[in-house]
């Protein structure tokens, strides 16, 4: 596939004019200017023999010229260089943002990226049509009115009197064919016929032509956004989902000249702000589900009720536990590493609703930025913080940075969330002492818990014993499964709950446990209410054999009973 010699490449924000060595030329400018008109200038302004792009990046083709809008957030030259390193950069963001299914090209024809982003476009189009076709179209029944020389299906006599009165060897009937036209293929179809009138290759005229021969029982029809709406697809259309998303595309962004002067506009365009959002956001999601040990989840946010009508909406928020940081893109050259006070007051009223204690406004890095935490003023309920991220999209080679989502973590969060991480940690291991207090409580005064430190002194153990015949379950390793079902790690279940599980899943033990120990059991209970949240007891360690207390890891010391001296030399 040959480069269309009529593609011009710009930026966001850049202005075309007419007359520009680019082959910027009147007649191409007009056509633009009417679809301007038509879209109210969503995608550009229009000037005197000029036009401005806006905050859109992709793809618009107006008569034999193709524009392509890419997007830019620093400070180069917008020469040759620049423009391959961010045409190549568009292409992988629409590829990440699943707005382009690359995976259905051949390797040959991946290699073709020096074509236009449309050509890119219309040719995955065209492989996933093809596709579908050499697994032959979907058929469907559908109903059919007709006149017949005979009857066939149901006659519709009001029809059937009014239309043969003077034909009675004719019949008016209502029958089911079974064939391909439907509304999928009739969607395949138009936008096959669009793709007719656009195309300037010859290498897609000879696919088109082939691919219309296929169609050559499917209604044209008038295909617009309803039609699209009330699509479903199951595991017989599935196929058909990858062709339809790009038909949607070609179909709903075409503006076709109806005086028939053969302006017909098609563009493909992008809100850069809301790409760049959805990038971050796939590519920082795409790494914590290759880590689900660090008990992180990232989601978009929907918007939620304000004010009256209004809104408010996070791009996305990062939680571990209770532990909550708000993220907010922003598609934009911050050139003094100030942010406006309109984000400022938006990041802090993000903290107040969603109860975070950091909100991060991330830039896309321009020149050596620095990384501020800066806290707003100090408020009666708690300090918020609001930090002004800058990241570099790119390697050293000036592609996209593959491990964009492990940078992001390790720049901005993981510092923030280990101590989320030790929080769940810590609140886990307390709800499994008070799980033993309420077995206590059911029946099982002769339920001792031993916990520990492991040699290192880096992990707390915790065994459950029997007092009289000594039998043990490993409850914190019973615990480390109940944590997999929580939500990040956390249990969210209450003390009973677990007890119930505990119950079911060590029935015999449970029943070895009971009988009455009120002193024990007294004792345990004074113990565990002593406890700080971020605080964990052990009877004994590497270094610290029983005696008569217990030690906390913040080295307190627990009087311990008596006899359970003794008791604990055992282990």
């Amino acid at each position: 596939m040959r480069r269309n010699k009529k593609t011009i490449q710009t930026f966001e924000y850049h202005t075309l004019r007419v007359g520009d060595a680019s082959g910027f030329k009147e007649r191409h400018f007009k056509a633009l200017e009417r679809y301007g008109y038509k879209t109210r200038e969503k995608y550009f302004t229009v000037g005197n023999n000029r036009i401005r792009f806006n905050n859109y990046v992709g793809v618009i083709q107006a008569k034999d010229l193709t524009i392509e809008v890419l997007p830019k957030a620093d400070f180069e030259k917008p020469d040759e260089k620049a423009k391959h390193k961010w045409h190549d950069a568009l292409i992988e963001m629409l590829r990440v943002c699943r707005l382009i299914r690359l995976n259905t090209l051949t390797n040959a024809r991946l290699k073709l990226r020096s074509a236009s982003i449309l050509d890119l476009y219309y040719d995955v189009f065209l492989t996933e049509t093809e596709t579908i076709f050499k697994h032959g179209l979907r058929k469907s029944y559908r109903k059919r009115e007709e006149n017949l020389n005979k009857v066939k299906g149901k006659i519709l006599f009001t029809s059937h009197i009014r239309r043969n009165a003077f034909h009675r060897e004719r019949f008016y009937v209502s029958h089911q064919v079974f064939d391909a036209d439907n509304v999928l293929n009739r969607i395949l179809l138009k936008a096959l016929l669009i793709l007719k009138s656009m195309v300037h290759n010859p290498n897609f005229d000879v696919r088109i032509n082939k691919l219309l021969l296929c169609f050559e029982d499917v209604s044209d029809v008038s295909i617009t956004e309803k039609t699209f709406e009330g699509l479903r697809f199951d595991r017989n259309t599935e196929r058909y989902r990858g062709a339809i998303d790009l038909a949607k595309l070609i179909i709903l962004r075409y503006s076709p000249d109806l005086k028939g002067g053969g302006d017909n506009v098609l563009s493909i365009m992008f809100d850069m702000n809301l790409l760049f959002e959805e990038y971050i956001y796939r590519k920082l999601n795409q790494f914590l589900m290759k880590y689900s040990d660090k008990v992180v989840d990232v989601k978009p946010q929907r918007r939620v009720p304000f004010w009256e009508t209004r809104g408010l909406r996070a791009d996305m928020l990062v939680k571990a536990g209770e532990k909550a940081i708000v993220i907010d893109t922003k598609w934009k050259v911050l050139r003094d590493e100030r942010p406006s006070d309109e984000d400022l007051k938006q990041m802090f009223v993000y903290n107040l609703h969603y109860d975070a204690n950091l909100s991060i406004l991330l830039y896309p890095k321009t020149t050596l930025n620095s990384v501020e935490k800066k806290p707003f003023r100090k408020n009666e309920f708690k300090t918020l913080n609001c930090q002004v991220a800058f990241i570099d999209l790119f390697d050293s080679n000036d592609r996209l940075e593959k491990d964009l989502g492990e940078r992001i973590y390790e720049e901005l969060l993981e510092e923030e969330l280990l101590l989320s991480a030790s929080a769940i940690y810590m609140r886990n291991r307390h709800k499994l002492l008070l799980m033993a207090r309420e077995l206590h409580k059911r029946g099982c005064g002769y339920l001792r818990v031993a916990p520990s430190l492991s040699p290192s002194g880096m992990s707390w153990r915790c065994s459950f014993v029997d007092k009289l015949t000594k039998s043990e379950v490993e409850a914190s390793i019973w615990l480390y499964d109940i944590e997999k079902e929580g939500e990040n790690g956390l249990i969210t279940i209450g003390a009973k709950e677990m007890a119930d599980i505990f119950v079911r899943d060590n029935g015999e033990f449970v029943e070895l446990c009971k009988g009455e120990d009120r002193e024990y059991t007294k004792w345990y209970a004074e113990m565990v209410a002593k406890l700080e949240e971020d605080e964990l007891p052990y009877a004994f360690a590497e270094y610290f054999s029983p005696s008569g207390f217990w030690k906390t890891s913040k080295g307190k010391e627990i009087a311990s009973l008596a006899g359970d001296v003794e008791y604990y030399l055992n282990y």
